[in-house]
């Protein structure tokens, strides 16, 4: 079986499971998944989760893995940047764009990163192996996200079986973003809405709380 068709199975036996875990209220009911080899920001390899060192290097990714079990990227996303060898932070420049709201007139929202100087490649590699790490996703947390979404929201009344496909798909198009802010995106919604929504409003959600992440890898696999 090619790795596209076991992915395939995979999403679809775990969205097969979606109606059992609503039923159930149970969290700690989990399916098992699977997610691509390479990142699919920096197609690089994915990073294998690290061990405990005495390097703060890698302390400091280990502390970012510990903040993906929560729902807080901006958190996340401060750690990491602090994770970096001390060497590439202060080459990294944020850059805002402004935009026009037409509640509260202009606003600032971060746009990418500027990089200043040329970064070693050890460097480089090291901070993307940290970055990779940091965006890696988890099937478990995101079939667990979505039950509880349903849970927490109204939605028209539907079948098991498009309750199936609908979490299959769902979960396929998150499987590219890593655990917290899968939560957040999800659980922010239910908080502030009733209604179940729709792809194109929690992919909105999802983009808003991972695009620091994905700047930073971006800006890390450029090689000029």
């Amino acid at each position: 079986m090619s790795n596209d068709h076991r992915e395939d199975h995979e999403f679809r036996r775990a969205g097969s499971l979606l109606p059992k875990i609503v039923d159930s209220v149970k969290p700690s009911v989990s399916t098992p998944g699977t997610s691509s080899p390479n990142s699919g920001t920096t197609g690089l390899p994915r990073p294998a989760p690290a061990g405990p060192s005495s390097t703060g290097l890698q302390r400091g990714a280990l502390g970012v893995a510990a903040l993906l079990n929560g729902d807080n990227p901006t958190a996340t996303d401060n750690a990491l940047m602090a994770s970096l060898p001390p060497s590439v932070a202060p080459m990294l420049v944020p850059v805002d764009r402004e935009f026009y709201d037409e509640q509260y007139g202009y606003d600032f929202e971060f746009s990418h990163f500027d990089l200043v100087a040329p970064l070693s490649p050890d460097d480089r590699r090291a901070s993307l192996r940290i970055v990779d790490a940091a965006l890696a996703p988890d099937l478990k947390t995101i079939f667990t996200e979505l039950a509880r979404l349903r849970m927490l929201t109204k939605a028209r009344m539907e079948s098991d079986a498009s309750t199936e496909a609908m979490a299959s798909v769902y979960a396929e198009e998150m499987n590219e973003y890593p655990p917290d802010v899968v939560r957040a995106a999800c659980r922010g919604w239910s908080r502030r809405e009733k209604w179940w929504p729709s792809w194109a409003e929690l992919k909105s959600e999802l983009d808003r709380h991972v695009r620091k992440r994905r700047a930073l890898a971006a800006v890390l696999a450029r090689v000029d």
